[in-house]
This record gives C-alpha cells, sequence and structure tokens, in this order.
C-alpha cells in the first residue's frame, strides 16, 4: 500500500502536466481510424487476417507515428493498459498514468501466476491469420512508466502476444525475451538489470529526458515476435496488455506497421550476364530468382502476375519464344528456380521499360488479385555504361576522360578533334569550350551497345583591370594607403573567385578579398591571385609609385597692426624631379583672398583687411602629395581715429582760431600727435604732443591738419588727417571810380567783424585819406589817376598790410 500511495500522489500533482506534454511531443498518437483498419496495416505479404475482434477501454488504443527514430519503428498500431495520450514526450513528470477501472485479461494473469498478483485496465485485440509460410512474425517494442521505480515492486506490467491453432497447444505467447524458451517481456523480466541488452532508459521524468520525444521512463529495444506454422492453416492471434498491481502508472506496445507477415518465398531480380543486372533488348536476357524461406520439406507453390511498361509476348518472352508462363513452384529440398525473361529487339525507342512481377497468395489459388512479394526486371534499349563523371579544365589545358572501360569492350569518342585519341578509353580533352563528349562502348560477350556522355566544362582564366578608388594612375603620397579593386572582368564560365595576395613585403588590409587598402613607403609591385571553382588561377601585380612630401618650414609669424603687410616666403624641401605647383587660401571668415597678393606664388605679400585672427592655408603639391601648413596672424584691432572742429564758413578767413576735438574711439589707450602742414609744400609747420588742439590760422594758405594715435603696448599706429584752405584779407589793386557801379570803391573783403584802420598817400607821401573804422568808402574823389599807396592794421590786432592801388579815372 505504501507504494500505490505515493503513486497516486504523484499521479494527481503530475496529471495537470497532460496537455504540454502532448502538445510538445514528437512521438504523436492519434485515435482515429477503424481497428480493421489499423489491422489490417499490420500486414506485409503472406499473410491474410480477418474476424478482428477489440477489447479495449476509449482511449486506450490507436496508431502512433515516431519521425525521431526514437522507437527506432516509424509507425504502427498502439495498445496500452492507460491512454495513448500519455505516451508522447517530453519525459517531464516522474509518473503518468490513466487509470481506466477495467478489467484484466486470464491470458496475461496467466504469465504473472507465481507473483500472486492480477492484472487490471487490460486491452487487447485478436484477429484470425492465414501464413502462406512456416513461420509468421512481426516487430513490437514494450515501454512503461512503471520504470525503474516499480521493478519487482509488486507492479510488473505485462503484455503478452498469445497464438492458437494447429499444432499449437493452447494460447502460446510469443513475446518472449530472445533466446529464452517462454520467458514474458514485462516490466521485472526487462530492466536495467535483468536482460539490460534489450532495455532503453528515458530517465525517471525529475530531470530532463534522456529521449525527449516520449514520456515513459523506459522501453524495449526492437523484439520480434516469431512462431512456426503450418502453411495456409487458420490460426487465432492475441495482442493484449495490462497493468499488474495497479491501474495508475501506463504501459503501452507498439507494433510496426507493416511487420506481420510469413514468407514462403522472396525473389531477386537478375540478368543471366552477370555484367548486368538487367536485361537489354536483343542482347542479355533476365530472369527472375525465387529464392525458399522456408524449411526444405516443404514444396512452395508459386503463382504470380506479370505486370508493368513491358508486354508479354510482344516486348519479352522465355527462352522457347513464347509469352512467359505465370506458375511454377520450388519443389521440396530444392533452394531456388530461375524465369528467364528474353527481351525482344523491336526497334522502338524506349529507353527503360520494366517487368513488375508480384506473388498471389499460395493458400489461395482462386484469387485474381497478387497479394505476395514484389519486384521488378528493367529492361533497357543498351546497357548502362558510366562514361565517367563530368569534369572541367582551364582554357588551353587537358584532363583525362576516366571511363568505367574493360579491356575486351570497344569504345569510341565523339567529336574526338579535340580529344587525345578518339578510341582509347581514357583520352586525354583539350577542349576551347564546354564541350559535351559522346561515348560508344560494345560489351565485348554479349555485342550490348552502350551510350553515355560526358561534359568537360571549359573555364577562362580570370581577368583583372584593377582600378584605384583614390588614383588612377596608382600612385600615392609616402606612406598613405591606397584603395584598389582588382575589378575582374565578368565571365560566364565561372561563377566564384577566391583572392589572394601577396602581402609578406608590405602592408595588405584584406589580403583574400579583390578589393583591398595597400600601403607602401617605396615604389612597389603587389602580387596577387585569383582563382576561379575549377582552380584556374592568374597571377598578376600591380606597381604602386610613391611620391615624395615636401616639407615646409616656416620662422615664426610676428604679429600685425591693423594695416600691416608682410611678405611670407616658406622654406621649402622639394625634389627637382617633380614639378610643383602653390596654392595660398584664406581659412574662415577673419581672411579673404584680396589679402593675397599672388595666390598661386611660391611665396606672397598677405595684408589682412580686417582684423581677428585670419588664417591661410598654404599648400604645395606635386601632382600626387598635397602637403601644406596653416599660416595664422593675430591682427591688432584697428585704431579709430577721429576729431572734430566748428564749422569754417565757405570761406575762412585768416587769422582764425580753429578748436580741434579728439573724437578717437577708446581714446584713453593711446597717445595723441597732431600735426599742421604746409599742403601746397608738404611742410610740417607745427607738432604738438596733446589730446586735443587749439590752433590760429594767421595767414591765409592750404594747411594739412593731421592726428595720429599711438599704441604704446604694440606699437600699432592710425592717423586721420584733411586739408583746409584758410583765405587771407583781399584788397584791389586797381579801381575805376567812374560811378558805373563796378569797383569804384576800394573795398576789403575781410570778416563783417573786423575792424580796419586804414591810411592812403600818394606818391610824393601825403596822406590822402584815413579812417579808424574804414567802410570801403573810398573812392579817389578830387583826385587824379595813379598809384597810391595804403597801409592797414586789424585794430586789437598786430595784424597789418602794405600795398599799392592804381586808380584810373
Amino acid at each position: 500500500m505504501h507504494f500505490i500511495l505515493q503513486k497516486r500522489i504523484s499521479l494527481f500533482v503530475l496529471l495537470v502536466f497532460l496537455t504540454f506534454s502532448i502538445a510538445k511531443a514528437q512521438v504523436s498518437v492519434s485515435d482515429t481510424g477503424s481497428i480493421q483498419q489499423i489491422v489490417q496495416s499490420l500486414v506485409s505479404e503472406g499473410v491474410v487476417v480477418q474476424n478482428i475482434n477489440l477489447n479495449c477501454p476509449s482511449g486506450a488504443y490507436g496508431t502512433f507515428a515516431d519521425t525521431t527514430n526514437t522507437l527506432n519503428i516509424p509507425n504502427g498500431l498502439i495498445l496500452t493498459s492507460g491512454s495513448i495520450f500519455d505516451a508522447p514526450g517530453p519525459n517531464d513528470a516522474p509518473g503518468i498514468g490513466t487509470d481506466n477501472f477495467s478489467p484484466g485479461d486470464p491470458n496475461l494473469d496467466s504469465l504473472i501466476l507465481s507473483t500472486g498478483a492480477s492484472t487490471q485496465d487490460a486491452c487487447f485485440v485478436e484477429f484470425d491469420v492465414i501464413p502462406s509460410s512456416d513461420t509468421l512474425q512481426f516487430n513490437y517494442v514494450f515501454s512503461s512508466e512503471e520504470y525503474l521505480e516499480f521493478v519487482n515492486a509488486g507492479f510488473n506490467d505485462v503484455f503478452g502476444f498469445f497464438i492458437s491453432g494447429p499444432g499449437i497447444s493452447g494460447n502460446k505467447n510469443i513475446a518472449i525475451i530472445p533466446g529464452t524458451a517462454n520467458t514474458p517481456v514485462s516490466i521485472d523480466n526487462v530492466n536495467n538489470v535483468s536482460n539490460s541488452a534489450f532495455y532503453v532508459d528515458n530517465g525517471d521524468g525529475s530531470t530532463p529526458a534522456l529521449n525527449p520525444n516520449l514520456q515513459y521512463d523506459g522501453f524495449t529495444t526492437v523484439l520480434t515476435a516469431k512462431t512456426p506454422v503450418i502453411p495456409c492453416q487458420t490460426y487465432r492471434l492475441k495482442l493484449a496488455v495490462a497493468d499488474v498491481g495497479d491501474g495508475i502508472l501506463d504501459s503501452g506496445v507498439f507494433i510496426e506497421k507493416g511487420s506481420l507477415g510469413s514468407f514462403g518465398a522472396r525473389i531477386l531480380p537478375k540478368s543471366v550476364y552477370t555484367r548486368f543486372e538487367y536485361g537489354v533488348e536483343g542482347c542479355n536476357n533476365g530472369k527472375f530468382v525465387f529464392i525458399r524461406t522456408i524449411e526444405p520439406s516443404f514444396p512452395v507453390p508459386l503463382r504470380w502476375d506479370l505486370g508493368g511498361t513491358a508486354q508479354n509476348g510482344i516486348d519479352f518472352v522465355d527462352i522457347n519464344g513464347n509469352p512467359v508462363g505465370d506458375r511454377d513452384t520450388i519443389p521440396a529440398f530444392v533452394d531456388s528456380i530461375e524465369l528467364f525473361i528474353v527481351p525482344i529487339d523491336d526497334t522502338i525507342v524506349d529507353p527503360l521499360e520494366t517487368i513488375v512481377l508480384t506473388l498471389f497468395d499460395p493458400c489461395d489459388d482462386t484469387t485474381s488479385v497478387p497479394t505476395g512479394d514484389s519486384v521488378i526486371l528493367l529492361i533497357r534499349e543498351t546497357f548502362v555504361y558510366d562514361g565517367g563523371p563530368d569534369d572541367s579544365v582551364c582554357v588551353g589545358e587537358a584532363v583525362e576522360l576516366n571511363s568505367n572501360f574493360l579491356d575486351s569492350d570497344s569504345i569510341v569518342w565523339t567529336p574526338g578533334n579535340s580529344l587525345s585519341c578518339s578510341i582509347c578509353p581514357n583520352p586525354f580533352a583539350s577542349p576551347q569550350i564546354t564541350t559535351n563528349y559522346i561515348v560508344q562502348v560494345q560489351d565485348s560477350v554479349t555485342k550490348c551497345l552502350a551510350l553515355d556522355s560526358v561534359e568537360v566544362r571549359v573555364f577562362n582564366f580570370p581577368l583583372a583591370n584593377p582600378v584605384s578608388f583614390s588614383d588612377s594612375a596608382f600612385t600615392v603620397c609616402n606612406g598613405a594607403p591606397i584603395a584598389v579593386d582588382l575589378n575582374v572582368v565578368p565571365d560566364s564560365s565561372y561563377n566564384s573567385l577566391i583572392y589572394s595576395w601577396d602581402s609578406t613585403t608590405a602592408l595588405v588590409l584584406s589580403p583574400d578579398s579583390s578589393r583591398s587598402v595597400l600601403r607602401t613607403s617605396v615604389d612597389r609591385y603587389f602580387p596577387f591571385e585569383i582563382t576561379n571553382e575549377n582552380e584556374c588561377t592568374s597571377r598578376d601585380s600591380i606597381l604602386i609609385t610613391v611620391f615624395p612630401k615636401t616639407d615646409i618650414f616656416l620662422e615664426d609669424i610676428p604679429d600685425l597692426c591693423f594695416g600691416d603687410e608682410v611678405f611670407i616666403e616658406p622654406d621649402l624641401l622639394t625634389y627637382p624631379e617633380y614639378s610643383y605647383s602653390y596654392e595660398w587660401i584664406p581659412i574662415g571668415s577673419d581672411a579673404n583672398l584680396e589679402d593675397i597678393s599672388n595666390p598661386n606664388a611660391a611665396s606672397s605679400t598677405i595684408k589682412p583687411q580686417g582684423s581677428g585672427d585670419p588664417s591661410y592655408e598654404y599648400i604645395v603639391s606635386n601632382g600626387v602629395c598635397n602637403d601644406a601648413i596653416l599660416i595664422e596672424f593675430e591682427v591688432k584691432e584697428e585704431i579709430e581715429v577721429d576729431y572734430i572742429y566748428e564749422n569754417l564758413g565757405e570761406f575762412p578767413l585768416a587769422p582764425i582760431e580753429v578748436n580741434f576735438e579728439n573724437n578717437t574711439f577708446l581714446m584713453f589707450r593711446y597717445n595723441y600727435q597732431w600735426k599742421i602742414i604746409d599742403a601746397e609744400n608738404n611742410v610740417l609747420i607745427d607738432s604738438f604732443e596733446t589730446e586735443n588742439l587749439d590752433y590760429v590760422f594767421n595767414y591765409p594758405g592750404l594747411y594739412g591738419i593731421e592726428l595720429q594715435a599711438t599704441d604704446l603696448l604694440f606699437g600699432c599706429e592710425n592717423s586721420i588727417s584733411f586739408t583746409e584752405k584758410i583765405n587771407g584779407v583781399i584788397r584791389p589793386n586797381v579801381i575805376t571810380p567812374n560811378g558805373d557801379g563796378f569797383n569804384d570803391f576800394f573795398e576789403i573783403q575781410s570778416p563783417p567783424s573786423q575792424v580796419w584802420e586804414i591810411s592812403i598817400y600818394n606818391r610824393w607821401g601825403h596822406k590822402v585819406f584815413s579812417s579808424e573804422n574804414y567802410q570801403n568808402e573810398w573812392a579817389a574823389e578830387n583826385l587824379n589817376s595813379g598809384d597810391y599807396f595804403y597801409e592797414m592794421r586789424l585794430r586789437e590786432s598786430d595784424l597789418r598790410y602794405k600795398g599799392w592801388v592804381k586808380v584810373l579815372k
């Protein structure tokens, strides 16, 4: 009771896994199909079954299919002591079973009498079987969930194959352990200890299954149930399985489809001439050999049907020229007989015809339906000759044609123009294009002819047309990588290529690719090989020419004041055998092309147009190597010099004082110098180091006024200048006081604010006019024409003028 209780608890807990186990199974089961169809499917040859009877609970029997080779039986009938749906794997539970609460079987009970136990949940099928020979046999596998926990524990689940009939006493169990007289196959008799050679362990379900395709914890190897019988007699066969001790854990038996048979003779199709295994029209006969398979004291009656594509009496006859008969007998104590087939040369092109011989049931001479063994004899127009395998060759090379030649055969190859010999069995072929060679052979014994063909495929050698992604001339600057593609010309004669670069002396980035990156510091050849699938190899190389780099040296670049320019002449290390070009390129927003005096010269004057940090790239090229340096300047900010002064009007007259006010941006950062220049003669008149300037222009003239600002920290300076004309007092030198209103008076042109004191004298020095506040009123009244002299003084000033004036009346 202890074991039963433990088994019931396990069953209860693990039944929940049933659906999952079926879903994952690779050994599949089905309960569809009638028992009549299932039993008939077990039959192969030499057996007739009838009167089929089933006694199984629902779901306890059905069919199985094993595509995993777990059982080594592909399909057939399954009988269980529970449910067939407990059979599929994986083995993921320690105890799986279905208790059908159904009775046992007395035949199975008889197998376990010595244990004192009884069977339950029995499932069996029984039927009549009529064998055609003296032996009946079929294949099976027994399996159980009782393994291994319940071996020799009173749960010796058992099955049996019972046969009764002529020559057999009672019900004989033929499911016995090989090599024993009557030991039945059961849990206790076949396991890991007893008869272990017939046992396969599948784990206990608590760890991963040793074979995940079956739920049962163990099963037997493929066993054969076999028993002697009397040919053509009727026997009753019963296949049964049951639980022992309880109805919980299941056992099952798998019976192979098509393994139930009784064979009196087997048939072999043969050829009269041993070189062939078939008949050849007009030159070689075929034959069927009937070989006894039962003990020699029985004669074996044979009756057959001839089918296939060849017609009896038209395409073939017997050795007497008559249609081939349909029956014969293997006499007692004779091992075999032969049925000769003579193929007729009908001149009709049928490359392959068949004669199908099928035996009838020897126990029933009345039926017209063949039921026994069936074989095929082939009839050919010519015999099959192996001209050798197809081959391939590189264009211009030769390959040997290896035919399966016998020394006594005669042979002819066509076309023969590219062969070393057209009547040799193994000539050398040197085709220029893919060629199909036809070989005709005649057998020396039968004079049978044969044809075959051998295709020699011609492969062209790969043709490379290397290209460079960076330089079409394969030139490179010193040490720089160059990307190369071998650029193989497409060719339909091959499909795949293998590439190999020789990288022993230089760098090859991808030595087994058509595209690679090469690097070298000196002129160098890079060898490569290209091989197609027929090992046609092309060898070539690429010359990489290396150009030297130009070394560029440049002294320190000085900082520049705004508006400065500097002459840049880099020191270059060049090579006379190469020609060079030069380029100056402004970089960034602070530099412009206008800054460069000659953008394509070896040296150039740089005058930045603005302030900031202008940069210029200087490039020297020899056609391959482009070497460059970056020339960077720091240009000081422009000094924005400016000044203002009062408006002098349209005609400023001397003397005049002007106030010049310095209006320079960020004025406090600089020192200043004012310059007053005689602009007509470009002569410096006065210079003042002061921020602002008050200056009196005493005399008329064209003056230049310049303000210069100097940044003492960097030495940068800037200036602003302009010219201003200062006019003098205008005095006439001729007057015509005739009353016409034009030039009648001595008029002094000067600013209205100026008050002049004047005295006029005649040629003898006598004063003729004077005024302390002259108002341009003197017209030489009462005076004669002639020359007069004057003196003028600006009141409150030392400014004086002397001159003469001519009076014309």
